[in-house]
């Protein structure tokens, strides 16, 4: 009788080397999520769910765009009321500042905004994100920044946020 390679005493042949590989990829991608889990979760029972979850399927490749952002003191950002508010926009910007981003004096709108929005110029969409969540408002604010979209005169900012009704009374 005669052996091929491969399939000798002591040796595995390709098909069950192939399933003991992929049985080792499953199990490290379920203790390296599990890991994950353990250290962005504050809920144990949030873990376990995600580990049994993760358990049931293969692993896969995902992407995450993560936008690049400067150092906040290199970002000049402008603040601009638009509301009736009186101060709120120093405030912010008072408060942006705090936060080390480099504020341009505070100024209001040219015509009343209908809700707050924040707008980047290229390059700045992830400084904008960044402004938008320190001044309380979600990522759907964020847009890129136009002279035909924008009620004040933007100078040299890089980001420039509007107040509207929505924020005005809580900065």
């Amino acid at each position: 009788m005669t052996q091929t390679a491969g399939t000798g005493p002591g040796e595995f042949g390709p098909v069950l080397r192939g399933v003991l590989l992929t049985a080792l990829a499953v199990a490290v991608g379920v203790g390296v999520l599990s890991s994950i889990n353990r250290i962005h979760s504050s809920n144990p029972a949030a873990a376990i769910t995600a580990v049994t979850t993760t358990t049931t399927t293969a692993p896969t490749a995902s992407t995450t765009t993560t936008l690049a952002t400067h150092a906040p003191a290199t970002v000049r950002v402008l603040v601009a009321n638009g509301t009736s508010t009186k101060g709120a926009a120093g405030k912010l910007a008072t408060k942006l500042n705090a936060d080390g981003y480099d504020t341009l004096a505070p100024t209001d709108t040219t015509s009343a905004a209908n809700a707050s929005a924040v707008y980047y110029a290229a390059g700045y969409q992830g400084d904008a994100d960044a402004v938008a969540s320190a001044a309380g408002l979600t990522s759907s604010a964020v847009q890129a920044l136009s002279s035909a979209t924008v009620p004040v005169t933007v100078g040299s900012a890089e980001v420039v946020i509007i107040i509207g009704p929505d924020i005005a009374a809580s900065v």
